[in-house]
């Protein structure tokens, strides 16, 4: 994002959405504001049907990601836009619907799950023929150079839609989108470090670069998007390695092997998430009308008895005393 972009400092989403706007103003005010003072792109509808765009963005270190459906639209990188400087670097993929990028004197049409690199220090135009729903990640170019040492030859190749790590890249940015905030300084460098390697992975680094993003991210990048929608599905009474596995198109015995790597089980990461948000609930002095049984129900507990005896092994003391000692320091 540029400089002048709103940036979040705890990496929450930032939702821009037309439904917002008056309906006469919508087409105006998007393209001053979320076109060119924003995104720093000239945007015109396609079509005579009525303008409508949802977007949402999240900023993290040396990375922006953003959600978009928008309807038919030309977006363009003009030659007075590019004044400004920037070379980030983008990819881009299309979800649902269909694109078609022109940059460099070529043009390339993507379709569902595809998606392309292109550079934001030079001109470029891309067409939404329908209503689209899209990713796009923007990193500085100097994050990326270091990872794919022929960036330069990648922009404006098509990555297919079969490429794992396009389609990891996806899974990982749609559990991310069910998180509201970052609120870890550190947790976010993880994120947007995974999501870069994740990015170069797809363009496609190669050698050396590529076993150490091989170790360091797309495995990792994997499991925080694992362990991010369990966080997400807390509450779910069936949530197990199989149903989670097949939420992300692996096999639930590499879900499980993931987990192990960290020299940890799915069962120990899954009842530990349920025990600590059952423990932030119990602590909520606006939660204290409700029943214990009830808070571990909505963490996904099925057996009370158990919940408890797990629950005072874990903390030391019965959930109970985590409520009076929560509401005994209320007092005081």
């Amino acid at each position: 994002m540029p400089s002048d972009a709103p940036v979040d400092a705890e990496g929450k989403p930032l939702r821009f959405s037309t439904d917002f706007l008056p309906a006469r103003d919508r087409l105006a005010i998007w393209r001053e504001v979320i076109g060119r003072t924003v995104a720093r792109l000239d945007l015109a509808p396609l079509g005579r049907g009525p303008f409508r765009s949802d977007t949402t963005s999240r900023i993290l270190p040396d990375l922006s990601v953003t959600a978009l459906s928008i309807t038919a639209v030309r977006s363009q990188r003009t030659r007075e836009l590019i004044a400004d400087g920037n070379d980030d670097v983008l990819l881009t993929r299309i979800n649902e619907g269909g694109g078609l990028l022109s940059h460099r004197g070529r043009e390339i049409e993507l379709g569902g799950g595809q998606g392309v690199i292109f550079s934001n220090a030079e001109v470029s135009s891309v067409s939404i023929p329908r209503l689209s729903h899209g990713l796009s990640l923007r990193l500085p170019r100097k994050v990326l150079v270091p990872l794919v040492p022929h960036l330069d030859d990648a922009i404006m190749s098509r990555i297919p839609a079969a490429n794992e790590a396009l389609q990891l890249l996806a899974s990982y940015v749609a559990a991310l989108d069910r998180m509201e905030g970052l609120a870890s300084p550190d947790l976010r460098e993880v994120v947007s470090r995974h999501l870069q390697d994740l990015v170069a992975a797809a363009i496609g680094a190669t050698g050396e670069n590529a076993e150490i993003i091989r170790q360091r991210g797309v495995g990792a990048a994997r499991l925080q998007a694992i362990k991010l929608d369990i966080v997400r599905n807390i509450g779910h009474g069936g949530l197990s390695a199989e149903w989670i596995a097949a939420r992300h198109g692996i096999s639930a015995g590499y879900a499980r092997r993931l987990f192990e790597a960290e020299e940890t089980s799915f069962a120990e990461f899954l009842l530990a998430t349920r025990l600590a948000h059952a423990h932030r609930l119990l602590r909520d002095k606006r939660l204290a009308d409700r029943t214990v049984s009830s808070i571990a129900f909505s963490v996904g507990f099925g057996d009370l008895s158990y919940f408890n005896r797990t629950f005072r092994r874990r903390y030391g003391l019965s959930p109970s005393d985590i409520r009076a000692q929560a509401a005994e320091r209320d007092d005081g």
